[in-house]
């Protein structure tokens, strides 16, 4: 279903020409979750899986204090992003 969506997204913003938000400065081809509508959902991972599991392996170094992320898709093959660079 995400891919589903994705690829929905990605022919939206051609056929409009929306210019969006890329994951990174590695990839030409990919989106950012929270610009179609997930970012509740990874707030709320988040919040209730992330944070408590990175506050238990990662306590000394500040795990359980995460607050924000930056979730996205890539997409790689013929013509499009070939590798991560």
């Amino acid at each position: 279903m995400l891919v589903s969506e994705v690829d929905h997204f990605e022919r939206w913003v051609h056929e409009t020409k929306f210019r969006i938000m890329r994951p990174n400065t590695m990839n030409q081809y990919g989106a950012v979750l929270d610009d179609f509508g997930l970012e509740n959902m990874l707030d709320k991972l988040m919040n209730d899986f992330i944070r408590p599991i990175a506050g238990v392996f990662f306590s000394e170094i500040g795990g359980s204090t995460l607050d924000s992320h930056h979730g996205f898709v890539v997409e790689y093959g013929t013509n499009r992003d070939v590798d991560l660079g």
